[in-house]
């Protein structure tokens, strides 16, 4: 889906202390939903397995708009 209205800038959030030693912070995003975008916050969570790294989702500018590229485990 391409998305015609830029997104807003990220919001800068303060984050809580992680649950435990092995969690890693994901960062929020905006998402789009229907006609605005709506913040989702960032969250601790644990790694599928060890040695990978979250490589954060972002929005790419595209002709015509905007597209949301997930994040994902690398």
């Amino acid at each position: 889906m391409v998305v015609r209205v830029a997104p807003p800038p990220p919001v800068v959030e303060r984050r809580p202390i992680a649950p435990g030693p092995r969690y890693i912070w994901v960062d929020g995003y905006h998402r789009w939903v229907g006609q605005r975008y709506v913040w989702v916050p960032g969250r601790w969570t644990l790694p599928p397995r060890p040695g990978v790294m979250w490589v954060p989702g972002h929005w790419d500018a595209r002709p015509g708009g905007w597209v949301w590229i997930p994040g994902h485990w690398r």
